[in-house]
């Protein structure tokens, strides 16, 4: 008797345990996107692309405009420049470190000042560090689709 109310006991946890982590496996909707490589003939919004920059799109359910992604590297960074007509922002992978940053002013398009205003700082404070384990370059494009839209105001 003893034995069968463990096993119950042990059975009724998993099971609980398992919903639970179906619950937290759920995709948020609210910020759904979709990455897609940009092809080299496309507009840009800013002149200082170079045809070895590798571009991305990312769409998102919730906003009309897509953002552009542009990856440029410089020695030991690499710089993921998100921007759309009015907003700009860069992630910058140093060493293992990945988090937001301000756009260089060499590659800016919109003035800093302009991008303040803009921007959630919280969030932005938030972001400075999101992930110090490696990733691959569409992990870090996923985690840029899923933090950008909280910088957003």
């Amino acid at each position: 008797m003893k034995t069968i109310k463990v096993i119950s006991a042990t059975f009724l946890t998993a099971l609980i345990v398992s919903f639970s982590a179906e619950a937290n496996n759920k995709t948020n909707t609210e910020n759904a996107y979709t990455i897609e490589a940009a092809s080299n003939s496309s507009s840009t919004q800013s002149s200082k692309l170079m045809a070895t920059d590798n571009k991305y799109t990312i769409y998102f359910e919730t906003m009309d405009t897509p953002l552009q992604v542009r990856i440029t590297e410089e020695k030991e960074t690499k710089n993921f420049i998100v921007s759309s007509p009015d907003f700009e922002v860069m992630y910058q992978l140093k060493g293992n470190a990945f988090g937001v940053a301000y756009v260089l002013p060499e590659e800016a398009s919109i003035p800093k000042e302009a991008m303040y205003e803009k921007l959630n700082r919280k969030a932005f404070l938030h972001q400075k560090v999101i992930t110090q384990s490696p990733k691959s370059e569409k992990e870090y494009l996923q985690l840029i689709a899923s933090y950008v839209p909280e910088l957003m105001k």
